[in-house]
């Protein structure tokens, strides 16, 4: 695949134009309807899987979301064979390696482009840091996440920073962005796609193959298919299929995928051979009309020749199991400088193919505002347009000529792509056309000789069809199979294609490619002529028509001839309200159009390919008048367009579906398309017939009814019949039955909610109805403890438990979120929570299920087990006065220092009233105040909280100590062995010291300055004796000067398993101030923690000395960022914790239920809490890596922390 490096300006000597059409085109535009439809499906699907996903979780003790101490976000999606679907971000000088630089303002193209008025679309693993000072309030969260996550945030500023710092400017530094976590993805992409999205970038997938968990390796494949290869590398499978069904459905949409990092993986000497180094793309990395992008080094000087592009050492590799070429283009992915979370002005360098996809949309973004600027507002290259482009436009890379299955077309090359943009408005090089079943398209160009000759083609197409699962099906998923060809006399020239079975060996050329909707053809050497590009199709092309896209370089033109105007549309025949597609057929190279639309919004239009609605019955005339510097041709078309009356579609709905008899329903017409009259019947209703718009009918007899709707309009009618609607009953609720057999197990005890401590001890009865006793009284819109323990005649037994709630009071437990709590395999008392939905009230029925023989319906008759059943009566919260509480970060500091102050009041405080003897200030009104203590002595603390219905004061008498200031002592931290390396380099910004071999150096006399704020760029060298070992390298700085560097905040600098110099950038908070200490640890093997003794490697001391900054207290063990307050959000600190955890809830409503849980899923501490701020002592708890979920029926966070 060689490029030409010259674009040509005086091109093409003759064109001519032989396009067999139809009034059918392929993909009109974006079909909002069918996209809306999917949307509901994909969230209603995933929805499902969520949450078995979730049952699977707490069944078999495994973490929901996790982060490993790489970096590396999981959170589980779905469950497929058995086995958890986690969704994993895929991060292991861009725009110069992209040539995007050349076309940003001052570039040399001199195209002065930055993405204004373009919106990009990100889905990512968390929330987008949206007030970092890249952004300028350009990003929004389409899904109202708040929980920002450091990869979110570097992919958004790949594609848009500003600039602010000039190493991080983004691809398109004037766009802006929707940003949404993925959960959901596919529901929320079809919606934004159906609102007109351009394009999304996707920089995660599943994990698949080998897998590193952050502390072992775990391989996901599929032993019953193959112990080679996880089978779903290469394989087509649903996923795939859904995001070719949104791309197909929404035309102008092209989604950008990273190819990901799978390449490799595994541990040596593994149970199953290590990922690919082909074959490792997975999912939705597959999808036909996706764009999937590699990653490959940096080149900062620019592209100089295929040698000059270099590959990552991670990206994965193709091909698609049906030979299609995957990656489709690569992107720079090595130590990408962007924004990151940590604050506003934070900034970090990660790699992967994370980072080498938001490269490439980036640029999509500036492509598409270019060929906006050419061709006017609301003009956009369709997907398959873009797509085309990029690939025709992209720097050949890789030893081979052509497409391979390492870097794919090649090396994008925005600025190539640009120019061809450009080149289009004196010149046909870029044409978006409809091929028919049993037609073909010709064009006769004419080449001088002078430059190869390429020419390119795609198109969208209809989602593939998966097979079974197997591994590495032959079976391709191309739909409509459009072949490329370029003739010369007898010479015929064809698209290039791969060998999936021989996936190492050159892209050849010689016959039909059947396999990809990319086709490329290149002519290195033509000989100057006149060449005929053929596209036609194999077999039947389904949908009776197939758009595609069309790219063309190295033609040349001479003799130009006037315009001859012709037109088509994709449709002539609709129903009032719907869209045409119109499609410029001219000859002769028009450089403007001048169309009419009678009858039609516009009425207008100067834009080459206009779409056009009509909203009234008739019928009407198109004219087209096309126009180059030779002259002017006019096309009219009378009574082209029909446009009939859309005929009605029924349906409806009612006020309720079940009602006492005597009582009436209030029934809504919902039918589209302006019915003028109405047709209902009620059986078993009074009126029995109805024809009102909107009736209401009363039913007086028992039983159960169906509805129909009939509606007419001069377009024709349409009849709605829903069987069994309204149910009519005397007014008592009955349940089904279920019961077990008690004899040998049974429920002993159930208590639900903390308040009122409701418990049954039960005996050994295989159903036991308990709907007379004292109800459990619970508040809607409240979380609530459950346990629930089990009896046995003899030796226990695991035991399975479902408890349901007829939160609806419909009489049954079927319905949705009614089945509020379930375990599994359990011998003794289960715990959990349930959460009582809000806006809820009255008198229904609880059922509590054990089995001894697996999870129960809850009609279920069994054998071993039993059934239990209580009345719950739901109100609404009682609200009352505030219970006054409060604690700090710390009752111990020496003169000078600060202590954060944290109301804990219950019953939601409206105000607070501080008073702190010794404090400055001494007063305070402030929720969580911070408070200076300079002078030595012993102190009292009171707070008043106070609401609407009261006031509570607590005061902590002799609460702080402040001691005189002393000096601060480090605990030691040495290397036991420098035999075979040491560090030999520090450099920080300025500052650099060399030295030798050593288990410790204490260079604490060497003083680095830093700024508060400040960004600082770091390299750490390090010396081997021998042969390069890898190292793991840790810097600490201990900010807040209390003699350690356990604080949130105090690791600046992590670097894992590298042999050679490392290099990132340590930010600077801006509260830091005076003199402290930074600790350098390089470890052989392993992670270093700051105090520890090891085998080999070293650590190095040395003096930080920061500026004052005025009006900046230092916080003493908080880890509470200068943006803590924001609308909803969850901080816990000190991390780690030691005795005691304290947790900040900001905009959180109503009592929160916390549970800590380990690393093997298991909770090890359930709370239920109400008030902002929380205090939690786990000095019982053992050390180790914790996560913290905390729920309140509305949010649900999860955080990372750790326990010492």
């Amino acid at each position: 695949m060689k490029n030409s490096t010259t674009i040509s300006k005086k091109l093409m000597l003759i064109m001519a134009l032989l396009i067999s059409f139809s009034t059918v085109l392929a993909q009109p535009g974006t079909n909002v309807q069918k996209l809306q439809e999917l949307s509901e499906r994909f969230k209603l699907n995933w929805e499902e899987e969520n949450r078995a996903a979730k049952a699977f979780a707490n069944s078999n003790g495994i973490p929901f979301r996790f982060e490993t101490n790489e970096g590396i976000l999981f959170e589980l999606q779905s469950i497929k064979d058995g086995q958890p679907m986690y969704y994993i971000t895929e991060n292991s000088n861009a725009a110069a390696t992209i040539s995007t630089n050349n076309v940003l303002p001052g570039g040399v193209s001199g195209l002065n482009l930055d993405g204004s008025g373009i919106t990009l679309h990100e889905w990512d693993g968390g929330a987008v840091l949206t007030t970092h000072q890249e952004y300028a309030g350009r990003v929004v969260m389409g899904d109202g996440v708040t929980s920002t996550h450091y990869h979110s945030t570097h992919v958004a500023g790949t594609m848009i920073a500003s600039g602010v710092v000039a190493n991080a400017k983004g691809m398109a530094p004037n766009a802006n962005l929707r940003a949404f976590d993925w959960n959901s993805d596919e529901s929320e992409m079809a919606e934004e796609a159906a609102a007109g999205a351009l394009f999304s970038n996707h920089s995660y997938g599943y994990g698949r193959g080998w897998v590193w968990t952050g502390t072992n390796w775990v391989w996901y494949g599929n032993t019953s298919i193959s112990t080679q290869e996880d089978y779903l590398f290469g394989f087509y499978d649903t996923q795939a299929q859904d995001w070719d069904q949104i791309a197909f459905e929404a035309p102008f949409y092209l989604i950008v995928k990273s190819a990901g990092n799978d390449r490799g993986d595994g541990p040596t000497n593994g149970a199953y051979p290590l990922d690919g180094p082909y074959d490792c793309i997975s999912h939705s990395g597959l999808a036909k009309n996706v764009l999937t992008v590699g990653a490959v080094e940096d080149t900062p000087g620019g592209y100089s020749g295929p040698s000059s592009v270099v590959m990552s050492s991670f990206s994965s590799w193709g091909p698609a199991d049906d030979g299609r070429v995957k990656p489709d283009i690569v992107a720079n992915g090595v130590s990408l400088y962007s924004t990151y979370n940590t604050n506003n002005s934070s900034y970090a360098s990660l790699s992967g193919t994370s980072m080498a996809a938001p490269s490439a949309t980036g640029s999509l973004a500036l492509l598409q505002q270019h060929y906006e600027n050419l061709n006017g507002p609301g003009s956009y290259m369709r997907a398959a347009t873009l797509k085309a482009l990029v690939i025709e436009t992209a720097d050949e890379a890789g030893s081979n000529d052509g497409p391979d299955y390492e870097f794919g077309w090649g090396l994008m090359n925005t600025e190539k792509a640009a120019l061809k943009i450009s080149e289009n408005q004196n010149l046909n090089v870029i044409d978006e056309l409809v091929l028919n079943n049993g037609a073909s398209f010709t064009r006769t160009v004419h080449s001088n000789g002078l430059e190869p000759v390429k020419v390119t083609i795609c198109w969208t197409e209809l989602p593939g069809n998966p097979v079974s699962a197997s591994l590495d099906p032959i079976n391709p998923m191309l739909i409509n199979d459009l072949d490329l060809r370029i003739t010369l006399a007898d010479d015929t020239y064809y698209s290039w294609k791969l060998d999936r079975d021989n996936p190492g060996n050159a892209a050849t050329n010689n016959s039909e490619n059947n396999v990809d909707n990319v086709e490329l053809v290149y002519i290195a050497a033509p000989i100057a002529g006149d060449y005929t590009i053929t596209v036609d199709h194999d077999g039947t092309l389904s949908g009776g028509s197939q758009a595609f896209s069309i790219v063309y370089d190295g033609i040349t033109e001479t003799n130009p001839v006037p315009p001859v105007a012709d037109f088509v549309a994709n449709n002539t025949t609709i129903f009032e309200g719907e869209p045409i597609s119109f499609t410029d057929l001219s000859t002769g190279n028009p450089t403007s159009w001048s169309w009419t639309f009678s009858g039609g919004t516009p009425a207008s239009a100067s834009i080459q390919n206009p779409v056009v609605i009509y909203n009234t019955a008739g019928t009407y005339e198109v004219s087209l008048t096309a126009t180059n510097s030779l002259g002017s041709d006019i096309e009219t078309k009378a009574a082209y367009i029909t446009v009939n009356i859309h005929p009605p579609v029924a349906n409806f709905s009612s006020d309720i579906t079940s009602v006492l008899i005597g009582e009436s329903v209030n029934f809504a017409d919902l039918s589209t398309y302006n019915p003028e009259s109405w047709s209902w019947s009620f059986p078993g209703g009074t009126p029995a017939t109805s024809t009102v718009q909107n009736p209401i009918v009363t039913y007086n007899t028992l039983g159960t009814y169906e509805v129909s709707l009939s509606v007419t309009n001069a377009g024709g009618s349409d009849t709605k019949t829903i069987t069994d609607y309204i149910t009519v009953t005397d007014g008592s609720i009955s349940y089904c039955e279920s019961y077990g057999n008690a004899t040998d197990e049974w429920i002993r005890f159930v208590g639900l909610g903390v308040e009122n401590n409701s418990s049954t001890n039960s005996g050994a009865a295989g159903y036991e109805d308990f709907t007379g006793i004292p109800t459990f009284n619970l508040e809607s819109g409240t979380v609530y403890n459950l346990t629930l323990s089990p009896g046995f005649s003899g030796r226990s037994t695991f035991e399975y438990w479902s408890v349901w709630i007829d939160f609806n009071i419909d009489g049954d437990f079927d319905d949705q979120g009614e089945q509020i709590f379930t375990a599994s395999k359990k011998k003794s008392t289960v715990e959990g929570i349930v959460t009582i939905p809000s806006a809820l009230s009255g008198e229904t029925r609880m059922r509590v299920s054990m089995s001894g023989s697996g999870i129960t319906a809850p009609c279920d008759i069994f054998t071993r087990g039993e059934v239990e059943d209580y009345t719950v009566q739901i109100g609404e919260a009682v609200p009352q006065p505030p219970i006054a509480e409060f604690t700090a970060n710390t009752t111990s500091v020496t003169e000078g220092q600060s202590i954060l102050f944290t109301d804990l009041s219950v019953n939601d405080p409206t105000s607070w009233s501080w008073t702190f003897a010794g404090g400055i200030p001494a007063t305070s009104t402030s929720q969580n105040p911070l408070i200076t203590y300079n002078t030595e002595g012993t102190y009292s603390v009171t707070l008043t909280a106070t609401n609407g219905l009261g006031s509570d004061t607590n005061t902590k008498t002799n609460y702080i100590t402040v001691s005189a200031a002393g000096n601060i002592t480090y605990c030691t931290s040495q290397s036991n062995s420098n035999a075979l390396e040491w560090i030999s380099q520090v450099n920080i910004g300025t500052f650099g010291n060399a030295s030798g071999a050593s288990f410790y150096s204490d260079f604490t006399s060497s003083i680095i300055n830093l700024s508060p704020g400040s960004s600082n760029t770091v390299t750490l060298t390090p010396y081997f004796t021998g042969r390069d070992q890898r190292e793991f390298w840790r810097v600490w700085i201990d900010f807040n000067i209390d003699g350690d560097f356990e604080d949130a905040d105090e690791t600046v600098f992590i670097v894992n398993n590298k042999k050679f110099a490392v290099s990132g950038i340590i930010n600077v908070p801006t509260y830091a101030s005076g003199q402290t200490r930074m600790r350098i640890t390089m470890k052989n093997g392993s992670a270093p923690v700051p105090c520890e003794s090891f085998g080999g490697g070293e650590v190095e001391d040395y003096t930080v000395n920061f500026e004052a900054v005025a009006n900046k207290s230092t916080f003493l063990n908080s880890n509470i960022p200068d943006n803590a307050i924001s609308e909803v959000s969850f901080y816990a600190y000190p991390n780690p914790a030691y005795d005691k955890l304290f947790l900040q809830f900001n905009g959180w409503l109503g009592n929160k239920v916390i549970r800590l849980i380990d690393l093997t899923g298991k909770t090890v501490l359930l709370q239920k809490m109400s008030g902002t701020n929380v205090e939690i002592v786990v000095s019982s708890i053992p050390k180790g890596i914790y996560f913290i979920d905390a729920n309140n029926g509305i949010h649900r966070e999860i955080k990372k922390i750790s326990i010492q």
